[in-house]
């Protein structure tokens, strides 16, 4: 996905072993911290920037204000599988295997779009580390007919280069609301849809913080507009 890729299937019983000792252990972390210390729950989570950039900042004064008591870290996650080392992660593939309560959220669309008006024939700006089978750098790959001639990590990397250099991208269609100078094609084959899945290991079911954390997400992320 444009956020990600997938772990070889050799290795994912080991990814999956490891979430399975280490989730446990945070849920009892938790459970310690919650009882000597009222006032503090730590949480990481791994997501993509453009989502918390997109869902969880523009609502940080809510955030604060409804669950005072977490101390929240928020990690850049785009590559892997399963949980890692995170309490909760935001994912656009959902982990089809382990231990895992997920919650889908909200499908997010992405198009092929500029600053200036877009044709086949330009060079254009991808995503470092894509998959050869990713279905949305395959869309683009298939428009331009040609790979990327500038690749970043993430979209707010992506968008940045894109209005500076005036080369087209695959962004968000969100990126193009709202005033924004970029321009979406209008052909339907150069947008795509992913699924958003929420995903938390099922041992942390009861950790009234992590749950507390959780409603409010889905919550922020129904109301976010990408």
């Amino acid at each position: 996905s444009p956020e990600g890729w997938k772990v070889n299937p050799l290795v994912s019983p080991l990814v999956q072993a490891a979430a399975d000792f280490d989730q446990p252990m945070r849920a009892s972390k938790s459970l310690v911290a919650a009882e000597q210390d009222a006032t503090i729950t730590n949480l990481k989570i791994g997501c993509a920037p453009v989502y918390s950039t997109s869902v969880v900042i523009p609502r940080l004064v809510n955030l604060r204000k409804t669950l005072p008591n977490l101390a929240l870290a928020f990690h850049t996650r785009l590559t892997g599988e399963g949980l890692g080392e995170y309490d909760l992660i935001i994912t656009n593939v959902a982990p089809l295997k382990g231990r895992l309560i997920r919650k889908k959220l909200k499908s997010v669309a992405y198009g092929i779009m500029g600053i200036r008006p877009v044709s086949p024939d330009q060079d254009w700006i991808g995503i470092c580390d894509a998959l050869e089978d990713d279905p949305a750098m395959q869309m683009v790959s298939r428009y331009f007919d040609r790979p990327p001639i500038l690749s970043f990590t993430h979209f707010e990397q992506i968008r940045a280069a894109m209005q500076s250099s005036g080369l087209p991208g695959l962004l968000p269609i969100s990126y193009s609301s709202g005033g924004s100078p970029f321009q979406l094609l209008d052909d339907p084959s150069t947008r795509i849809n992913f699924d958003r899945w929420l995903c938390y290991h099922e041992t942390r079911r009861g950790d009234e913080g992590l749950e507390a954390f959780v409603k409010w997400l889905v919550e922020a992320d129904r109301e976010a507009s990408d």
